[in-house]
């Protein structure tokens, strides 16, 4: 059996880094994805995709993601199935993070600080930088 997802999407908040009684670290968070069209109405349908790092990917995710990045997560699909309080029956899902990418530049993320390296790197000739406004251009 194989049980393997690939997102590619922005984060939505900061992630939430809690610990188990055994001092485990769980970091979750939202990815929102858009479906990659565009509606009559011009809208692009966005999905909401709960995903949860656990440990050493759980410490990674708490220190170098934030809300508004773009990231690729690759894990496997999880559900859980519980009983609220009022006794109905409730199934979440939810993607258990292997690997996280990030999809833009430090230097996309925040304006460059003068005392940067990465602000002093130097122009490539005549180039443009595209900005990327989700579609494909062919």
């Amino acid at each position: 059996m194989l049980n393997t997802i690939s997102l590619q999407g922005r984060l939505v908040r900061d992630p939430e880094i809690r610990y188990t009684k055994t001092d485990i670290p769980v970091a979750t968070y939202t990815l929102a994805v858009d479906r990659g069209y565009k509606d009559r109405q011009g809208n692009s349908p966005t999905d909401f995709i709960p995903c949860v790092a656990w440990d050493k990917r759980a410490n990674w995710a708490s220190t170098y993601l934030r809300k508004g990045m773009q990231i690729i997560v690759q894990g496997q699909l999880q559900t859980r199935k519980w009983q609220d309080n009022e006794g109905h029956n409730r199934t979440a899902y939810e993607v258990i993070v292997d690997t996280h990418h990030f999809c833009e530049s430090r230097r996309e993320e925040r304006p460059p600080h003068p005392g940067d390296v990465e602000s002093q790197a130097p122009e490539y000739g005549d180039f443009t930088e595209v900005p990327d406004d989700g579609e494909v251009p062919f």
